[in-house]
């Protein structure tokens, strides 16, 4: 069926009675892990989150690197796949509590001319970044 590129690691879809590869696993996690990377990142972008927030997190990225690293001929258990619903359930109820935007107010400055001078006046526009535009 095809092979998809999720944030830089390549996945496989696979068929019925298709052989389930280690990497199949393994590469679920690696893509857990960036996701969680890519959190981070928007994160620190809005100005950081609250200790709560940085807890959950925290805690998500333990049950990703628990997840097991698989080998040919390991067994993939129901638990396995039941570990990474539930990590992406921790994460879809962690983007509901992330800040949306990111809000960059500048402080007024008064300013003195003398005649005779030359004065260039740059308007900085307010930044309002959502999720989306972090993310292109």
């Amino acid at each position: 069926m095809g092979e998809e590129v999720i944030l830089g690691i390549s996945i496989r879809r696979r068929m019925p009675y298709d052989v389930i590869e280690p990497e199949d696993f393994n590469n679920k996690k690696q893509i857990l892990l960036r996701i969680l990377d890519e959190i981070d990142r928007i994160a620190r972008e809005v100005g950081g989150v609250s200790e709560d927030v940085e807890e959950k997190m925290n805690k998500i990225r333990e049950e990703v690197n628990a997840l097991p690293t698989v080998s040919y001929g390991d067994y993939v258990l129901h638990d396995h796949h039941n570990n990474i619903v539930s990590i992406l359930k921790d994460i879809s109820e962690l983007l509901q509590v992330l800040p949306v935007e990111k809000e960059v107010i500048f402080s007024i400055v008064s300013l003195e001319v003398r005649r005779g001078a030359t004065v260039e006046i740059v308007k900085t526009p307010q930044t309002n970044l959502t999720h989306e535009e972090t993310i292109s």
